[in-house]
């Protein structure tokens, strides 16, 4: 969670620190597929704009954090993170681009490949191992999504 506070969510269109806490906050006590299920919403509602399929320039930040999240978890908190992914991977457009804090052109879409690619590891030994939830079947969706996404 340090990681999290650690991001200015303020400079982020439409981001509210508090919600983005909470919807990780969310991610990471999940403890059934119901719990998992709020998580991802929460997660999408704080980055993304849920009703509509678009990502905020949040998701460039939150991208690596749910990354993060699925490198260093198990069970529904890594099931829920890899959802997350998977949508956010999904909804990324080429052309959706803003000026970081520092004044560099941030590509949303290159920033959320990136984070999988991070992870193709983690998402192939997920992907082949079994597991008592359904994290090998969004692991390997994943990494399709990645691999289309190229």
């Amino acid at each position: 969670m340090a990681a999290v506070r650690a991001v200015d969510w303020v400079f982020f269109d439409h981001a509210k620190a508090d919600q983005v806490l909470r919807a990780f906050e969310r991610v990471l006590r999940a403890r059934s597929q119901s719990e998992a299920q709020l998580a991802y919403t929460a997660v999408l509602d704080a980055v993304a704009q849920n009703q509509f399929g678009w990502l905020r320039d949040a998701a460039a930040p939150a991208a690596p954090l749910l990354a993060q999240v699925v490198a260093e978890t198990d069970e529904w908190p890594r099931w829920a993170a890899t959802e997350v992914l998977i949508t956010l991977l999904s909804w990324a457009r080429p052309n959706h681009e803003f000026v970081d804090q520092h004044g560099l052109v941030v590509q949303v879409a290159d920033v959320v490949r990136a984070a999988v690619g991070g992870i193709h590891g983690t998402l192939e030994a997920v992907a082949s191992g079994g597991s008592d939830v359904p994290t090998a079947s969004s692991a390997r969706e994943l990494l399709d999504a990645f691999t289309a996404s190229r």
